[in-house]
């Protein structure tokens, strides 16, 4: 061999050891965090075939509980498992019926299971597991309409009671939080109750109904091009878990803002509704064709979340479990209803409309009006960060208010109804969450905002606060500042979250007047390094309660949980987050809300295509909403603030007074009426026809085109009252 063909082997044979040894460094460092990595293997469920627990053959609960006004509630004590008849003689199962040989024993039983559940053990492995292959059903006892049983998964030491009280054509089931027992390795994160109630295989005639935003339906006739089940969480992600490791911008998707759902088949449907435990539940709907051929949805409330550990100061995390189980009793009511018709989501609205009402989840508020109201959030200043010092630039005065209220009542506009932003020192980017001092740069020949409340209304004029947010040059001492259950602070829309603990401390601020426009606290819930998601959503409710009845209150987008406190309902659309497993959007939320509060669109500014916007205000029952300043924004910073990049009311005041006087013709006729119908013909797609409580009908025609519909013509691009 020659000397060269030597060193070239030997220069191989170094570059291939020093190829080892940087491998086997990188693997000696990685030891110093290789417990931690091996929790982030938690979604990897492990096979649990070998913990199965024998049980009798399967069969259809055939024993009768309950029997009354033509409901029937049959039970099965080995499972748990129920039917229930209805006057139509349609039955609902809490099982999927069909079965379906080419799924494995895994999907089988937990199509046939009254309760699933995940748990995890002290390494972060993570289980599914199932009452019908992995569980027990112990100690029955039925005392007339109550029915409790204890199940137990015995090789994870898991154990709980369930309750059932039946009335009627309602199923009520509770887990008491108290009688959930957990041995010391395997630990809940999540349970389910009754996923496949409900459910349905293949192509049917049928759909669900999604309260995101405005609603959304899944038709359950049509196959569809999605790929991923839609999984939503009740009011709103939980930031306080999901949003970690950096600062960033959320842009969150719609929420569900309703803790229920529906299934519709034909003439009958099914509400299921969270009466405990909202904030920690999911939802999960699955389509046919989505990983099965069975049409199914469920709620899932998880006691320990997943969340991003901070282990170095690099910011460098794994995924963690909550230590603590969240504290509350997972309640879901069922109620079945059969109509002598097909039945519509206006049917399904109305009757969820009953059950809010009747539970004071919802309260009537003032429809004394004869003219539509229209909102003008009022932009009155703003400051622009410079290097060593702020620059203050006023937008509109309290004289240009008063200005601009005269000019549009000479022009009809009566009910005018104005929310006043920014009108604290150094404007809206630094108002929150001290609103006060009314900044004396505002006032011209008005002297003060007594005066200003006396010449337009006190009951007009809202001033808006925020005592959730604040922004990032604020002065607001740090201990305020919410943490994240990373001892992270937490940012949303550029600006800091408060700890909702201190809400009470800001909301005592001596503002003018009777009627504030509160923003966030009625839409964001969040767990804190100190508080979990509930005692949040219970502190806010209480600061909620703290307005009540000294302050009349509009709520920006809020949850179900800030309904009965609202007087107005502010930025109400027609949207939802575009899901492939959507068919179509609803106004399933505003028909609740019709003839209860009255509810405003977001900014009309907003939209690229105004003659649009207005016909959805009039097919939907919604009041008109304008952004307005005297001065143009010329700010990027005050653009950020509000998303608006058109305010001037010299340049909107035609368009102000054509939006207001088109919707005002169509919605004074129907003025405190309640949507009882809302059809839109599929011979003419682009035709609603919205029916109102007083008899009137009210046609909307988007296309460009006239439209005939029986004996009625509707100009396009308008509508037509009857």
């Amino acid at each position: 061999m020659s000397k060269a063909k030597l060193l070239s082997g030997i220069l191989k044979i170094s570059v291939a050891l020093i190829i080892v040894l940087f491998i086997v460094i990188l693997f000696i460092k990685a030891q110093d965090l290789q417990g931690l990595e091996e929790k982030e293997e938690v979604r990897k469920f492990v096979n649990v075939s070998e913990k199965i627990v024998e049980k009798p053959p399967f069969k259809v609960p055939q024993e009768l509980v309950y029997s009354e006004k033509g409901y029937e509630f049959y039970i099965d004590r080995e499972r748990l498992n129920f039917k229930v008849k209805t006057p139509s003689n349609k039955m609902w199962y809490s099982f999927a019926v069909e079965d379906d040989k080419e799924l494995n024993t895994k999907w089988k039983t937990y199509l046939l299971s009254a309760i699933s559940i995940e748990c995890i053990d002290d390494n972060f492995v993570s289980y599914q597991l199932n009452l019908e292959q992995n569980g027990l059903v112990k100690n029955v006892q039925i005392n007339d309409n109550i029915i409790t049983a204890e199940i137990e998964f015995p090789y994870f030491q898991i154990h709980f009671i369930v309750k059932f009280t039946v009335n009627v054509n309602e199923v009520r089931v509770e887990i008491p939080f108290d009688s959930i027992f957990e041995g010391d390795k395997y630990k809940i994160t999540s349970i389910e109750l009754f996923p496949f109630l409900g459910s349905s295989k293949g192509f049917v005639s049928g759909y669900f109904i999604i309260p995101e935003n405005s609603g959304f339906i899944v038709d359950l006739s049509k196959s569809t091009k999605a790929t991923q089940p839609y999984i939503g969480r009740v009011y709103g992600d939980d930031i306080g878990i999901s949003q970690v490791v950096h600062l960033r911008n959320i842009n969150p998707r719609e929420r569900l803002n309703l803790p229920m759902y529906s299934v519709v088949y034909d003439n009958d449907f099914l509400i299921t509704s969270i009466e405990q435990g909202a904030e920690y539940a999911y939802l999960k709907v699955y389509k046919s064709g989505l990983t099965t051929n069975y049409n199914w949805l469920t709620f899932k409330f998880v006691f320990r979340e997943m969340y991003k550990k901070i282990i170095n100061k690099k910011g460098e995390a794994v995924n963690w479990y909550q230590e603590n189980k969240n504290e509350f009793s997972p309640t879901i009511s069922y109620r079945f209803f059969s109509e002598d018709k097909k039945i519509t989501f206006v049917d399904v609205a109305k009757e969820y409309k009953r059950y809010l009402l009747e539970n004071n989840k919802l309260v009537k508020s003032d429809f004394s009006f004869s003219q539509i109201p229209i909102v003008f959030e009022s932009l009155m200043a703003d400051s622009v960060k410079k290097i060593f010092f702020k620059e203050y630039v006023r937008l509109t005065s309290f004289d240009d208010l008063i200005k601009i209220n005269n000019e549009l009542r000479s022009e009809g506009l009566e009910n005018l109804v104005f929310i006043l932003k920014g009108y604290s020192k150094d404007g809206i980017s630094f108002s929150s969450p001290n609103h006060t001092p009314i900044d004396s740069r505002l006032f011209e020949k008005i002297k003060n905002i007594e005066e200003f409340l006396d010449v337009v209304g006190n009951e007009r004029v809202f001033l808006y606060v925020d005592y959730l947010k604040v922004q990032p040059y604020s002065n607001v001492s740090k201990r305020y500042l919410a943490q994240n259950i990373s001892e992270q602070l937490m940012v949303i829309d550029e600006n800091y979250l408060l700890n909702p603990i201190y809400i009470s401390n800001f909301s005592k601020e001596n503002l003018p007047g009777d009627v504030l426009a509160i923003d966030s606290i009625g839409k964001y819930v969040f767990t804190t390094y100190s508080n979990s998601r509930g005692e949040n959503l219970q502190v806010i409710q209480k600061a909620l309660e703290g307005f009540l009845g000294s302050k009349k209150i509009a709520l920006y987008s809020p949850n179900l949980y800030a309904f009965k406190y609202a007087n107005y309902i502010l930025g109400l659309d027609l949207k939802t987050s575009d899901f492939l497993i959507e068919e179509k959007k609803i106004p399933f939320l505003q028909v609740i809300l019709s003839g209860v509060i009255p509810y405003f669109s977001s900014p009309i500014n907003n939209s690229s295509d105004v003659e649009h916007a207005v016909l959805q205000l009039i097919a939907t029952n919604t009041y008109p909403l304008f952004v307005i300043t005297k001065e143009p924004i010329a700010y990027l910073s005050m653009k950020k603030e509000v998303d608006i990049f058109s305010s001037s009311y010299d340049n909107w005041k035609d368009t102000i007074i054509k939006v207001y006087d088109n919707v005002n013709n169509a919605l004074k006729e129907v003025i405190g009426c309640e949507i009882v119908d809302f059809e839109n013909p599929e011979e003419f797609p682009e035709l609603y026809i919205t029916t109102y409580s007083n008899g009137k009908v009210i046609y909307t025609n988007f296309s460009n085109n006239e439209i005939k519909y029986g004996n009625v013509v509707i100009p396009a691009k308008s509508f037509v009252v009857r």
